[in-house]
């Protein structure tokens, strides 16, 4: 953030939300309910349980690697 942060910082923003929520006022950035992933269903759940561990980490990189090309 090149900015020292309160030592209190997660007593004020003590939720995973409220503390992104906070990081993304400092750096500027829109806070953006809409930019939330939408929750996922039954079926991606159990689509999911069923990878191995290849699989999931063939998808993780395959979603990292697009992220990293739309930065």
């Amino acid at each position: 953030l090149g900015q020292p942060q309160p030592a209190t910082l997660l007593f004020d923003h003590p939720t995973p939300d409220a503390l992104v929520d906070h990081l993304l006022q400092l750096v500027g950035a829109p806070v953006d309910a809409a930019a939330t992933p939408p929750a996922l269903d039954d079926a991606d759940v159990a689509a999911l349980a069923d990878l191995t561990e290849a699989e999931a980490e063939a998808l993780l990189l395959a979603e990292l690697g697009q992220a990293e090309a739309a930065s």
